[in-house]
C-alpha cells in the first residue's frame, strides 16, 4: 500500500533528521505530497489532493473541494508552526486567472 510505504519513509526521514513532521490524516492526501521543507513541513499540492480525494471517495469535484476546504484547510492552524503547507499549482492559477 502506498500510504504505508510513504508514511514509513517520512517517519524514518523525520527520525534521521530530528524533525517533527505532521502528516494529514486522510491517506488519500499521501499521493499529493510534493516535497518537504528544510524545517520538516510537508508540502501538499491542492489540485492533487482534490483529484485523489475524488477518486478515493467516489465524489465529484465540488464535493471534494468542499470537504477539503471545510475539513482539512480549516484545521491547518491547529497544527501549530509545523503545519503542512498547501500549494496551489501555478498552472491551475494561470488556467483560471491568466489571459
Amino acid at each position: 500500500m502506498v500510504s504505508k510505504k510513504f508514511r514509513k519513509a517520512i517517519n524514518e526521514y523525520a527520525d534521521t533528521n530530528e524533525l517533527e513532521i505532521k502528516i494529514l490524516d486522510n491517506h488519500a492526501y499521501d499521493r499529493s505530497v510534493v516535497g518537504v521543507t528544510t524545517d520538516g513541513r510537508l508540502i501538499y499540492d491542492y489540485d492533487k489532493m482534490v483529484k485523489e480525494f475524488m477518486k478515493d471517495e467516489d465524489c465529484d469535484f465540488t464535493e471534494a473541494e468542499e470537504w477539503i476546504q471545510y475539513n482539512t484547510l480549516r484545521a491547518l492552524p491547529y497544527f501549530g508552526e509545523n503545519a503542512p503547507i498547501i500549494i496551489y499549482n501555478i498552472n491551475g492559477i494561470l488556467k483560471y486567472y491568466g489571459d
